[in-house]
């Protein structure tokens, strides 16, 4: 058989001549650097950074070769610190709005009159026929008044314009794109016309100094991060709004206040986290899920007053929330996730409904106000460190007749136990709980103590009498009925 093999020097030609060719050519010409397509040349960064004036001319003659400039890399003057104004010639029909990133004394771009695709007004970035505004230079000062007829703010047009303080939108705008004022830290006042179905990701990320907001009447749904950073008091969010997305108001150090649209179902991740001030928030009772990080770090919040049909609590949800004294746990929810309460100083007073069967780890670490806790029977695990450092925890109940297999880990504090009558001995040999002083004086919850009238088909059941006898399906009176999976 024969086998063609080429030589490493050629293998090495062969990739080298198809990197070439790949590769567009860099060429130089009064202080701008292009990168070569064709006959038609794209500007792209400087080594050293452009600085103060830059003019970008129509074209460029290079070893005799006339080439045309058309296109503005993306990276082409990011993080110019000292670039001052640019010009735009006619022939230029491709620029990326955050090629102008980081441009902190950028104080103008100019386009010429006769560029067909882009236009300039204001000192910033139009395209052509005014409806979109691309980009404002960051040293933007004072209030900037947008064009009338923009329907459309692009990505990251006003990022970083720090040292402006005040924005006016037409009524004719209708999208603000994502993170379209992030880092404005000096915005204090913008109009949100109802005409807005649209705001991106992280728009107002970082606007540490606009405290009031009125989410337009045509916005359906908050995006992540959209408020994130801002010194909103309070915010009432309106029932058209349908969708939330997380960390909307994430940082929102002075938010006091906060009412939750009716038709709410989920707290998204992260919502509230690190909202200090936050001590009044209204739940609606259609929310049944409330996400991870929810209220972390609200040290202001004093008391959770959680919907009866809450069934889910994500974990973090309220970890750090250091002056949270009270919090009611509703029937349904049959988990509390890892670090849910951790942190929670003064919590004193929290009831574990019988529908809890997992405890998870870390859920009450650092609860030192945390007296007394009741776990039910139905519990079966409890994670490691579940209540490590609750110092104060003196009285434990547990209601299982049977002890959970837990680790010695679980509990750092050992007080008093209450187990049912009869248990005591198996409690003494197991780990985890054998480092407790064991009584035997629980009371285990013999009767019904808690029914559900929601209507929910029953597949597979059978029905008992009160003196454990079989009946027959459909009889009459009261009987006691196992479903499938041996709920009774």
């Amino acid at each position: 058989m024969r086998t063609n093999i080429l030589s490493k020097p050629l293998v090495l030609l062969f990739f080298s001549m198809i990197h070439h060719a790949v590769m567009a050519e860099r060429i130089m010409a009064d202080g701008i650097y292009y990168d070569v397509h064709d006959d038609k040349l794209e500007v792209v960064e400087h080594p050293d950074r452009y600085r103060g004036v830059v003019i970008i001319p129509e074209t460029v003659i290079y070893d005799g070769i006339q080439y045309t400039v058309t296109q503005i890399g993306r990276s082409a003057f990011q993080n110019c610190i000292d670039l001052l104004t640019v010009g735009i010639s006619s022939t230029v029909n491709d620029i990326n709005g955050d090629t102008f990133d980081g441009c902190e004394s950028l104080e103008e771009i100019h386009v010429d009159s006769d560029n067909s695709t882009y236009a300039s007004y204001d000192r910033a970035l139009y395209n052509k026929n005014m409806t979109t505004l691309i980009r404002c230079p960051q040293r933007t000062s004072g209030a900037y008044i947008v064009r009338e007829g923009v329907t459309t703010i692009m990505y990251s047009a006003f990022s970083d314009c720090t040292i402006m303080n005040s924005v006016t939108l037409p009524e004719t705008v209708c999208e603000i794109g994502s993170c379209a004022f992030k880092g404005c830290a000096e915005l204090a006042t913008i109009n949100l016309p109802d005409n807005i179905t649209s705001i991106g990701q992280e728009a107002f990320y970082g606007c540490s100094a606009l405290d009031n907001i009125k989410i337009p009447a045509g916005l359906t749904k908050l995006n992540i991060s959209i408020f994130n950073g801002c010194a909103i008091r309070e915010i009432e969010i309106p029932e058209h709004v349908t969708e939330i997305a997380g960390w909307t108001f994430k940082d929102c150090k002075f938010l006091e206040h906060v009412t939750l649209p009716g038709n709410m179902t989920k707290i998204p991740d992260g919502m509230f986290s690190g909202c200090i001030n936050l001590k009044d928030i209204y739940i609606p009772q259609s929310v049944t899920s409330i996400g991870e990080t929810v209220f972390s770090g609200c040290v202001g919040l004093r008391e959770a007053v959680l919907p009866n049909g809450l069934c889910d609590i994500g974990s973090h949800a309220f970890w750090n929330c250091k002056n949270l004294k009270s919090v009611n746990l509703p029937y349904g929810i049959k988990d509390i996730k890892r670090y849910c309460f951790a942190g929670c100083e003064k919590l004193n007073g929290i009831s574990l409904p019988e529908s809890i069967t997992e405890i998870g780890p870390y859920c009450f670490s650092r609860c030192a106000g945390l007296t007394e806790i009741v776990i039910p029977a139905n519990v079966e695990i409890i994670e490691f460190n579940a209540f490590w450092n609750c110092k104060s925890l003196d009285d434990v109940t547990c209601l299982s007749v049977v002890p959970q297999k837990i680790s010695d880990d679980v509990f750092s504090h050992y007080g008093i136990l209450h187990v049912p009558a009869g248990s005591e001995l198996l409690y003494g040999q197991a780990d985890g709980w054998r480092n407790f002083s064991i009584l035997g004086d629980a009371i285990v919850p013999d009767a019904i103590y808690n029914t559900d009238i929601r209507h929910r088909p029953l597949i597979q059941t059978k029905h008992y009498g009160i003196d454990g006898r079989m009946l027959p399906v459909g009889g009459h009176g009261i009987s006691i009925v196992k479903a499938r999976g041996g709920k009774t």
